[in-house]
């Protein structure tokens, strides 16, 4: 092996080295051993949102925007009909809804949450055990 080079690949974290790689088959891979692997920014006056895509011959499938206050970011999916199958009236009633358990809460003060770009407003969260929770401002 030549001195400076790459063993491994980044997208699967092998590589011997950080870095980014930009495969002609499509793959992008990026491996770093501090810090985020990716960063995707917008300069200041910026005239759109948009920060991904993600899309499926020519359809928006989702992505992730810069929220409206520029402090955070929201994650977008689709619920185009066109991507769906085996559409049919639900079983799944009022009782099923009324399950959800939706709590009030605060964020606690030593996280120091508005100089991480959070909101340190009241929330309101619906609790999923076992899955990953999603957050709304209230």
């Amino acid at each position: 092996m030549s001195p400076g080079a790459v063993t491994g690949s980044f997208w699967n974290a092998t590589a011997n080295v950080d870095g980014l790689q930009l495969d002609p088959s499509g793959y992008i891979g990026c491996q770093r051993k501090e810090g985020a692997g990716v960063i995707v920014s917008k300069p200041a006056g910026y005239t759109n949102s948009d920060l991904i895509d993600f899309g499926l011959t020519n359809t928006t499938l989702g992505g992730i925007q810069v929220n409206e206050s520029g402090n955070g970011v929201v994650y977008n999916t689709t619920s185009d009909e066109r991507l769906k199958e085996n559409i049919r009236p639900t079983t799944k009633g009022l009782h099923e809804v009324m399950k959800i358990q939706v709590r009030d809460y605060n964020f606690k003060s030593f996280l120091n949450l508005p100089s991480q770009n959070f909101s340190d407003r009241p929330s309101i969260r619906c609790i999923n055990r076992g899955s990953p929770s999603r957050r709304a401002s209230k």
